[in-house]
């Protein structure tokens, strides 16, 4: 029951019913691993659950000390943890076993290659039995020829990778291309429903954007405030993607029952704190279910260099399917121009209500961004805001490693490098 509750994100359930089972069981491998994995998945808003995390999973390794899946949790805990050093030991015991692709992806993810590193030769050797592990050992090569400065390789590995990535997820380009039209449809009937209801407290601040746009970054810097709580990637408003697309009629009462069901969930989120914030990128396609449902919320748009953009989400893996476009360069920049031109359709619709924020700009002088940025979302100034890798909450995404440090600026040109080997792909992103 808990693992099912669990697979289906009920994540309240799935905590209670998994410590039920470790408290008739305290030995019961699989109940501990699942309880860890459950704690871990909501340490992100609460990280005093990455202890009670970790706590068992190392029980759990007492009881099955082979599990490449218990090393693998265990690695990820650590690795949440900011326990980078604890975090790779686990990996490599993890790399024994079936899970080896995954594990080595996951570790090179926070490894820095050098030449003569011991890790070259084990993960060159490593032969994948499957497709999807094929994909795995294809990004962790990538990022193994990266680290060493060598992009043709790189890229060769990359392409490789995506390309099985995106035969698995089956990517179709036409269903967002018809997504995004019936976004566009549905926003009048959504205006004329727009609530007014009295200002909640606490109050939403949306950070959205293109994926690997900078929204962690973003989030970050905001939750560093100390009337801010950072609820990370929410999923709550995509639930109403019906509503936004027409396929559920726009009435009053379904635009109240959205605001009903977000402010009651990020209100356990908030912690007595005045603003949430929420950096599902892939708000920006809601924003006039944002302006009907919750008018009072704050929207962050974060924009970059389109290339930088593409790029970045080219060369990652992303657990989440709903991230298919980024395993091919001509997805890739066809779902930048859709959102580019959605973003002007809402810029020209609701104007000033959305908030520009340019991350190169942010990077470069983060001072002058910042105190601009909380001065508009009316914030006093605070100099935590600063020193966002000092910032202790947990942080799940792929940029888990870049908001640990400080800001800094360079990483929009990172691409450059690869441009031989793009074929134009880039030229015409505007």
């Amino acid at each position: 029951l808990a693992s099912a509750e669990y697979r289906l994100g009920l994540d309240d359930l799935a905590q209670q019913h998994f410590q039920q089972a470790v408290q008739m069981a305290p030995l019961h491998g699989t109940a501990l691993l699942g309880l860890a994995r459950v704690l871990m998945r909501q340490a992100q808003h609460d990280r005093g659950l990455l202890d009670q995390a970790l706590a068992a999973a190392q029980t759990a390794a007492k009881v099955a000390p082979d599990s490449a899946d218990l090393h693998l949790t265990l690695a990820r805990v650590h690795g949440f943890r900011g326990d980078i050093a604890a975090s790779e030991q686990a990996y490599l015991q993890a790399m024994d076993g079936p899970l080896a692709a995954t594990a080595c992806r996951e570790l090179t993810e926070t490894h820095q290659f050098t030449a003569g590193d011991p890790l070259v030769p084990r993960i060159m050797a490593l032969v994948g039995a499957t497709p999807a592990d094929r994909c795995h050992l294809g990004f962790a090569r990538f990022k193994l020829h990266q680290d060493l400065g060598q992009p043709a390789e790189a890229f060769t590995a990359l392409a490789e990778a995506n390309r099985l990535r995106r035969a698995a997820l089956r990517y179709d380009p036409a269903q967002d291309l018809q997504q995004f039209a019936a976004l566009t449809l549905t926003a009048p009937s959504l205006a004329r429903h727009t609530l007014t209801a009295p200002a909640a407290s606490p109050r939403p601040i949306f950070i959205l954007g293109m994926p690997r746009s900078g929204t962690s970054l973003v989030e970050q810097i905001l939750s560093s405030h100390s009337d801010v709580a950072g609820g990370g990637e929410l999923p709550f408003l995509s639930r109403a993607l019906d509503l936004a697309t027409g396929k559920q009629p726009a009435s009053s009462a379904a635009v109240q029952q959205v605001r009903q069901d977000y402010l009651s969930r990020i209100n356990v989120l908030a912690k007595d704190k005045a603003y949430v914030t929420d950096k599902m990128p892939h708000n920006f396609r809601l924003i006039p279910l944002i302006r009907a449902a919750l008018p009072e919320a704050l929207i962050v748009h974060v924009h970059r260099d389109p290339a930088a953009v593409c790029w970045s989400n080219y060369k990652h893996y992303f657990a989440s399917p709903a991230l298919g476009y980024c395993y091919d360069l001509a997805d890739i920049t066809r779902f930048h121009a859709l959102y580019s031109g959605l973003m002007q359709r809402w810029s020209d619709l609701y104007g000033d209500s959305i908030i520009p924020l340019d991350y190169d700009a942010l990077t470069r002088n983060p001072a002058a961004q910042i105190r601009a940025l909380l001065a508009v979302l009316s914030l006093p100034w605070q100099d935590a805001c600063l020193t966002p890798q000092h910032n202790k909450r947990a942080v799940r995404t792929v940029s888990q490693m870049q908001v640990i440090q400080p800001i800094h600026a360079g990483s929009s040109d990172d691409w450059r490098q690869y441009q031989p080997y793009l074929g134009g792909a880039f030229d015409g992103l505007t």
